[in-house]
Parts: C-alpha cells; structure tokens; sequence
C-alpha cells in the first residue's frame, strides 16, 4: 500500500491465531505504539503503562486488515493525507448513524470498513467496481 504522505501513522490489523479465551474483538490484535506522551519512570509497573497507552490512544486512527493492505498494494490504490482525513470524517458520519459495514466510495477506490472497529476490510479500485457486488454492508457513503 502506498502513502503519499509519511508522516500518516498506519496500525495494521493482525490475527494471531486461535485465542484460548473469547477476545473483546474475536481474531483481532493491533500493533501500536505506545504514544510519545507516555512516560515510564521504573515506579509504574508495565500494567499501569500500557494501560495507559491503550486510554490514549484515539479512536480516530484507522486501521487496514492485511488483505486490505495486499488489495491496495496489487490495485496500486493510494491514498493521501486528505483522503485519510476525508476517510476519518467519513467514517464518525456513519458510526451516529449506526452502520456496522460501510461502503466507502471515494474518488479513486470502494473501500468496505467495519465501523465499530475503524478496520479497512478491503478495497477494490475504479476500473473494478463496476464488476463487484458488495455484500454484508448495511450502510454506503460517497466522499
């Protein structure tokens, strides 16, 4: 997947195998940073760290499953730092309005997102949507 911009921060979804015990978001782990504001002095054990951490982090990030990253990459859909932001706005639209899985049309792809997770699940480029049907979505939106 290409970025135009490299200062856009991108966490990529990934699955580590089958949990012994029922996730909060079955199949679903993130990689993230601990945010720069964060500070361990060696008095806070790890717990109270990442706990943190993870109260920091903002619910605006967007993330992409690795077959969404692999569909952008082979369909060499990129995407700029405006379109990340439109794709934020975008998606804070649909989550008042209750949708699950949005279909995001923007103006060089179709994106299918899970809302409450903020998770690109794929992307299909201009000259293939024509050819898609889109399933499993219960909400669209064009930006």
């Amino acid at each position: 997947m290409k970025i135009r911009n490299e200062n856009i921060n991108i966490n990529r979804l990934v699955t580590l195998g089958n949990p012994a015990t029922k996730p909060k978001r079955p199949g679903i782990s993130t990689l993230q940073t601990v945010p720069n504001n964060i500070k361990s002095d060696g008095k806070q054990d790890f717990k109270d760290v990442f706990k943190a951490a993870l109260d920091s982090s903002t619910a605006l990030d967007i993330k992409f499953s690795k077959h969404a990253i692999r569909r952008m990459e082979d369909r060499n859909i990129e995407l700029s730092a405006r379109q990340l932001q439109d794709l934020k706005d975008a998606l804070t639209k649909v989550k008042n309005k209750g949708v699950k899985d949005s279909l995001i049309l923007m103006e060089d792809a179709a994106l299918i997102v899970n809302v409450p997770t903020r998770t690109v699940v794929t992307a299909v480029d201009n000259n293939s949507i024509r050819e898609n049907i889109f399933t499993n979505i219960d909400g669209a939106i064009i930006i």
